[in-house]
């Protein structure tokens, strides 16, 4: 689902006139300006977030990408197979009331070790026919697993994970790729911020980090215009509607963030008006 965030100015319009009419500036080219500000703070807002737009919000966010993908795919070599394979050959020893389950059980797990470590694919998959795992690929890695797997903010909570034999480098490598995506949903703000049109030069995406940047061009947002070609004095509400269309991006920041980003930014905007107002009057008297 979307995020959607507008500027609200219905209380601001006659400060806006004088803005206009005293200080001699655009004041709809000023609330743009204030709208991008409040973009890149939507953009920072979204998780990860808990350290800021910092490299280690992004290392939470490869964090919890590396995580949820291995939930979903137990390796035949790593010690999450190896746990549930034990766990099934002890069951067996106990079913067959061996004497020395236990023991048994200890053997087994030393045999798999030795399989895993020589990266024996045919012995691994003969022990998971054996045991009749049901969800196992072998020299194989279905990506739409994963996919199906993730909930509705994106997040993968309780998979019915499946046994992958012979396709570790896929997986390595499919976690890396997935690791680049990290900040994409903050993106479709960074993108509405480039979009909002400003007397201002420079980069429009200035404060948004460069790995939430290189995910912009993949980032679905849209900015509305409501400023063009208005009488500030007549028109209720001008303002810019800013919508974050990537998706999950509802699923990573909540409403009362989006409103504390927008009243925040809102005050900045007045303050700057009242600034820019007052040194021009004092400007006219003659006072410095």
């Amino acid at each position: 689902m979307k995020i959607t965030a507008k500027t609200n100015t219905k209380d601001l319009r006659q400060r806006m006139a004088n803005y206009a009419r005293i200080v001699g500036r655009d004041a709809a080219d000023a609330l743009r300006r204030h709208a991008r500000i409040a973009a890149v703070d939507l953009c920072n807002s979204m998780t990860p977030y808990s350290h800021g737009v910092s490299a280690k919000a992004k290392g939470l966010g490869e964090a919890a990408v590396q995580r949820d993908i291995l939930k979903v795919y137990h390796s035949a070599t790593g010690a999450r197979f190896r746990e549930q394979a034990t766990r099934v050959a002890r069951a067996h020893a106990m079913r067959s009331n061996n004497k020395n389950v236990r023991g048994q059980a200890e053997k087994f797990k030393d045999r798999l070790l030795r399989y895993q470590m020589s990266d024996n694919t045919e012995a691994l998959a003969k022990i998971a026919a054996d045991m009749k795992f049901r969800d196992v690929m072998i020299d194989r890695l279905d990506r739409n697993r994963h996919k199906v797997e993730r909930g509705p903010d994106g997040r993968v909570k309780n998979p019915a994970p499946v046994i992958v034999i012979g396709a570790d480098r896929e997986i390595e490598r499919y976690i890396e790729e997935t690791k680049r995506k990290v900040g994409l949903t903050k993106a479709g703000f960074a993108k509405v911020a480039a979009a909002i049109p400003t007397s201002l030069q420079g980069d429009p995406m200035k404060g948004v980090p460069a790995w939430v940047k290189r995910n912009v061009s993949r980032a679905s947002g849209r900015m509305t215009d409501r400023t063009r070609g208005a009488f500030i004095e007549k028109v209720k509400n001008i303002g810019v509607g800013m919508d974050n269309t990537t998706p999950w991006a509802s699923n990573t920041i909540t409403p009362s963030q989006v409103r504390r980003s927008l009243d925040v930014t809102r005050q900045k905007f007045v303050k700057y008006m009242n600034h820019s107002i007052r040194g021009e009057l004092k400007r006219r008297a003659g006072l410095k």
